[in-house]
């Protein structure tokens, strides 16, 4: 997969039950794995959005880590920016969202211990042909964790 391909793949999400079930993300998608790094990050594979794991801050070093994804676009226009994390009652209740596109920034704080399946949309942007989203550790607690981006046109 490459930045700003169109996608539609299946996350294995579990049900009550402990049986999979798959729910279909569409739109550019971008694994933490497409991020640029700072800091120490580990990876993690409890209950994945995008298969096969995520990255998490170790609940330490906090300031000190983040992810930078450079997202690009083929068509301009207005897309709704998701960030992807499984929620977990241990997550960070304040992680550090910072989307820059269009020539305008704008700043989040995400509570990681609840989410829609998938993760939290952080709203729709206009995109020229980029935009840059940062995830930070600053003054949180609990665990950052990040599994990718999904983008869906508007």
């Amino acid at each position: 997969m490459k930045v700003g391909d169109h996608v539609s793949i299946g996350a294995v999400r579990p049900a009550e039950s402990q049986a999979p079930t798959v729910t279909a993300l569409e739109g550019i998608l971008m694994d933490e794995r497409d991020a640029d790094l700072v800091g120490d990050w580990q990876e993690g594979n409890t209950n994945p959005v995008i298969p096969p794991g995520y990255l998490h801050d170790r609940a330490n070093a906090k300031g000190r880590n983040s992810l930078t994804f450079k997202v690009r676009v083929k068509q301009p226009g207005a897309y709704a920016i998701k960030l992807l994390y499984p929620a977990h009652p241990n997550r960070s209740v304040n992680t550090p969202v910072r989307v820059t596109a269009g020539g305008q920034t704008r700043e989040f704080k995400i509570n990681q211990r609840q989410s829609d399946g998938t993760g939290f949309v952080l709203g729709t942007f206009n995109l020229n042909d980029s935009a840059t989203v940062v995830v930070g550790n600053q003054n949180t607690s609990g665990f950052v964790v990040v599994d990718g981006l999904q983008l869906t046109a508007q």
